[in-house]
């Protein structure tokens, strides 16, 4: 039985290896390029997955090679996809993502009409039977009405808002966040809701008075940040030879959700997703290097952490 759904985008992601990212006007040459299946919530599916919680995708592909990429690998991470939507005469989106030689990128996202679902897409069918709807505001229209739908049927709603959702304005972004129980968010998108706000804490509980039970703050490199109404656990990064950091995230948001549907307590719940997105990044490809639960644990027992 599929626990958790992820509403949004699947693409693909082409990886340009490059020495150094270039400056303005300059050309620079590749030493190689690859293609894999991406997204944001493409990654974090098929990282729920391999952590052995059944998850599947609502959203849209084109009938295009971009599209069959990411159906086989979905299908690779057992990724229920009986609510896929494949539409004829589209193309699947896909990003540029530029990487250099310390594993960190820069990327470019080429949009098409089946990034994002559309309202009249979605159904009570839908999200009945689900424990969780995962998703972001990509497109607002289409994640309200999953939302409402969520809520008719006692789904809890998770949500990872990006930096780029702020712009839809201030009203829309609240609409989200009274209807989310699990709010994401990272150190740039709480910048730019807050700025010059430095303690993280402190924005973590005004966002807590518009709606979510808890807010997961991540850091990049410098790890992650816990708030409820109770309470504050910090956990550090773990240091890695970094190949890749792109769904780092999208990593991270997943293993945190396995442990928090397990019913772990946070602080283990943050330390296995700090693990699982450490592992992440050392191979080249979001969906590459995805770990296994057993993976994670060891990790965590080489380093000496508590088992997850």
């Amino acid at each position: 039985m599929v626990r958790v759904l992820g509403l949004g985008d699947a693409g693909v992601d082409v990886v340009l290896h490059i020495p150094r990212l270039p400056q303005h006007d300059e050309k620079i040459l590749a030493t190689r390029v690859e293609r894999y299946p991406g997204g944001v919530i493409g990654n974090f599916l098929c990282a729920l997955s391999r952590l052995g919680t059944a998850s599947a995708f609502v959203g849209c592909l084109g009938n295009d090679g971009f599209g069959a990429l990411v159906r086989e690998g979905f299908d690779a991470f057992q990724v229920d996809t009986n609510r896929l939507i494949v539409k004829e005469g589209e193309e699947t989106y896909f990003c540029v993502s530029m990487l250099d030689d310390t594993g960190e990128k820069a990327l470019v996202i080429a949009p098409t009409t089946t990034m994002f679902p559309a309202p009249e897409d979605l159904t009570d069918d839908t999200v009945r039977g689900a424990d969780l709807l995962h998703t972001t505001g990509l497109r607002i229209d289409t994640t309200l009405k999953a939302i409402a739908l969520a809520r008719r049927h006692g789904v809890k709603v998770s949500l990872d808002l990006e930096p780029s959702t702020l712009s839809r304005g201030e009203d829309r972004v609240r609409e989200l966040l009274e209807s989310s129980h699990l709010l994401f968010v990272n150190a740039h998108a709480i910048r730019g809701m807050f700025p010059g706000e430095t303690d993280l804490r402190r924005a973590g509980l005004e966002l807590l008075r518009h709606g979510p039970k808890m807010v997961v703050i991540t850091q990049g490199g410098q790890g992650s940040l816990v708030v409820t109404a109770t309470e504050t656990i910090r956990t550090p990064a773990f240091p890695v030879a970094v190949r890749d950091t792109t769904g780092a995230g999208d990593c991270f948001n997943a293993a945190f959700i396995h442990g928090h549907l397990e019913g772990w307590a946070l602080e283990r719940t943050a330390l296995f997703a700090t693990a699982a997105a450490a592992i992440s990044i050392t191979a080249v490809g979001a969906q590459s290097g995805l770990p296994t639960r057993q993976a994670v644990d060891e990790f965590l027992q080489q380093r000496r952490a508590p088992r997850a």
